[in-house]
C-alpha cells in the first residue's frame, strides 16, 4: 500500500510544494492502490498539525521542500516517510518523481530557517481546531 502525500500552497493538482512542512495549506493526497486523489485543508498551523493529518489519512510518504527536525522525528515515529523536493515544481511532475525512486529522503532543515517551538511533552499534535477528529487525536512525546 503506498498513500503519498504532498505539502502544497493551493489546492489544485498543479500546485507547488509549500515552502515549509508547517506552513502547507493544502495536502494533496494520491492513493497508488485505489487511483483516488484527494486535496485536503491543512489542520493546523505548524509540522505536528500536519503529521497528525498524514496519520489520520493512513498516508505512507509525504513529499516536501523542507522540514524542521521536531516534525521529521514525529513523521519517523509513525512511520510516514518524508521524501524532498524542490519548489516551483507541480506535484503531478513530483508524484512522477517519486513513483521513479528520483527523490531524496528528507533531512531537517539548516537550523535557522525554519521557526521551532518547543514540543511539550504529551502535546496533543492536532488541537482540534480543524473541527475533525480531536477526539481522535495522537500523542507523542518528544524528548531531547
Amino acid at each position: 500500500m503506498s498513500k503519498v502525500a504532498f505539502t502544497t500552497v493551493l489546492d489544485r493538482e498543479d500546485a507547488t510544494l509549500s515552502e515549509h512542512f508547517g506552513a502547507a495549506r493544502w495536502l494533496l493526497i494520491h492513493d497508488d492502490d485505489t487511483g483516488e486523489r484527494t486535496i485536503e485543508p491543512s489542520a493546523g498551523s505548524d509540522g505536528r498539525a500536519i503529521a497528525s493529518m498524514l496519520t489520520l489519512s493512513d498516508c505512507t510518504d509525504v513529499v516536501c521542500a523542507e522540514i524542521g527536525p521536531v516534525a521529521l522525528a514525529i513523521l519517523r515515529m509513525v512511520d510516514v516517510r518524508a521524501w524532498q523536493a524542490p519548489l516551483g515544481v507541480p506535484a503531478s511532475e513530483l508524484l512522477a518523481a517519486f513513483r521513479r525512486g528520483d527523490l531524496p529522503r528528507a533531512t531537517p532543515a539548516p537550523e535557522g530557517s525554519i521557526s521551532l517551538t518547543d514540543a511539550a511533552e504529551s502535546e496533543p499534535l492536532c488541537t482540534g481546531s480543524c473541527g475533525g477528529h480531536a477526539e481522535d487525536t495522537i500523542r507523542i512525546t518528544i524528548k531531547e
